[in-house]
């Protein structure tokens, strides 16, 4: 209904998709990437820190997402599975890029692909810097972009501390 109702030009799944350690056959991953293949809109998911921890692994789970026809997921080469860049043009000006992120951390799971600690990694970002850079010598221009992940870096928690939000 939200997705009738708002007609998203994009959607984004931030992780924790499905709860891998239950979904040892891949039927709730199957049948979450039919729904948003159904609703004939590009989508991009990252995995959460329990996606990965279905005994199917991630190289099957990867390539589900990878045959979406509307499923914009690409694995990548550096840590985690699934790293990539989206660009968000307006005819044919870029006028904003999303990096998706592995935020790792899955720890119910013996796939040696898959990171236990949650994180980015140094490699990740510098994927992220290396894109930007590509990016914004072919536009011309610094375009803005976004990060987009699971689990929120250490220093969100620490300025939640330092402002109060938390003890």
């Amino acid at each position: 209904a939200l997705v009738a109702q708002t007609n998203p030009d994009l959607i984004l799944l931030t992780g924790d998709n499905v709860y891998g350690e239950f979904d040892d056959a891949g039927i709730m991953m199957r049948e979450l990437i039919d729904l948003m293949e159904g609703f004939e809109i590009p989508w991009a998911p990252v995995f959460g820190n329990h996606d990965n921890e279905s005994k199917i692994g991630v190289d099957y789970q990867c390539g589900l997402f990878e045959r979406g026809k509307y499923c914009l997921f690409k694995r990548g080469e550096v840590t985690g599975n699934g790293n990539y860049t989206v660009g968000i043009a307006v005819g044919d000006e870029l006028i904003r890029v999303l990096h998706m992120l592995d935020s790792n951390g899955c720890v119910h799971t013996d796939d040696p692909s898959v990171q236990k600690k949650a994180g980015i990694y140094p490699d990740q970002l510098d994927l992220v810097e290396k894109k930007t850079a590509q990016i914004n010598a072919a536009s011309k221009k610094a375009v803005p972009a976004f990060l987009a992940f699971h689990i929120p870096h250490e220093i969100f928690h620490e300025a939640g501390v330092e402002k109060g939000y938390w003890t």
